[in-house]
């Protein structure tokens, strides 16, 4: 993903410089569980990180907005097929008769 993302911003990185962004992130949000969501850590770990490797910080940014906005859409999305699959398990009818 953070690849795809990269080359949209059209900022090139390898596969170990993605592998990187993403461990350093992941690290961060571990040691910072105590945050609820990540709100903030996430993000400034971006900048951080990709500021380390000589972007500029609005990469980074835009990095973990992208990534949040992608995280929040499929939320959304899951929430909406939850939504859809028990509404249809409300319509079907159960049968009285065990027999």
């Amino acid at each position: 993903e953070v690849l795809i993302v990269m080359w949209v911003l059209r900022q090139p990185v390898g596969f170990l410089g993605a592998w990187f962004i993403c461990a350093a992130v992941t690290l961060a949000n571990t040691i910072l569980f105590i945050m609820p969501g990540h709100w903030g850590v996430q993000e400034g770990m971006y900048v951080l990180v990709l500021k380390t490797m000589y972007f500029t910080g609005s990469v980074g940014l835009s990095l973990a907005v992208i990534r949040r906005i992608r995280r929040i859409f499929l939320l959304g999305f899951g929430l909406l097929l939850f939504h859809l699959e028990k509404g249809a398990q409300e319509k079907v009818p159960v049968s009285q008769d065990a027999n």
